[in-house]
């Protein structure tokens, strides 16, 4: 059994519908006429199948390959066709950013949305928008004396004791999103619900 896609030195192979280098070892293969094919992904394998003779078979030399690996975003997943938003950038560096998307490492927004690479909903970045722990010491006899640094109280001269204020959490604008369409949900169901139990019920509405 041949293989249309020989490895190379770098033992990664070519796909023939996206042209991204995979790893034969733990990607996805198709025999087709005798020949294996790799695949970064189960859509560029059925494409492949269902339209073989649209595809180039020959398999690419070590420079193309290196070529293409060090083209940035140039995959079927993420097209450098597109640009992302000016809301979402891909800058690994901005560790300020407000939300990120988990699945494509330095798309940052400071804005709630989706990632213009993979489409999924940017997480919160927990780092940039949840403050420290802030420490204060109070007496524990007169609650109102409150400081930052050790020492004693002022009216009774017991040492002041540590006492940890927790940052105030996040509004979760996703989560106020799914509650509101929720709600939603519930008042539009609720008077069908109604309108079909009613019989059961022994109400009958004319």
């Amino acid at each position: 059994m041949g293989t249309d896609h020989e490895a190379t030195g770098t033992d990664t192979v070519r796909d023939p519908v996206c042209g991204m280098t995979v790893d034969p070892a733990t990607t996805l293969s198709l025999e087709q006429e005798g020949q294996t094919f790799f695949f970064c992904s189960d859509h560029c394998r059925k494409k492949f199948a269902s339209r073989p003779e649209e595809f180039p078979s020959r398999s690419p030399s070590n420079a193309e390959i290196r070529s293409s690996a060090g083209a940035a975003g140039h995959d079927c997943c993420h097209s450098s066709s597109a640009p992302p938003p000016p809301s979402a950038k891909s800058s690994a560096g901005n560790s300020s950013a407000k939300y990120i998307c988990p699945m494509c490492p330095g798309v940052e927004s400071d804005q709630p949305g989706d990632c213009p690479q993979c489409g999924m909903a940017l997480e919160r970045n927990h780092a940039a928008t949840s403050p420290a722990s802030q420490t204060v010491y109070t007496c524990p006899m007169h609650p109102e004396i409150e400081q930052d640094h050790p020492g004693s109280c002022p009216i009774c001269g017991m040492d002041l004791e540590p006492k940890t204020i927790s940052a105030e959490p996040a509004e979760d604008s996703e989560l106020q999103s799914m509650t509101r369409r929720l709600v939603v949900s519930v008042v539009l169901t609720l008077p069908v619900f109604l309108l079909a139990m009613a019989p059961m019920a022994g109400v009958h509405i004319e």
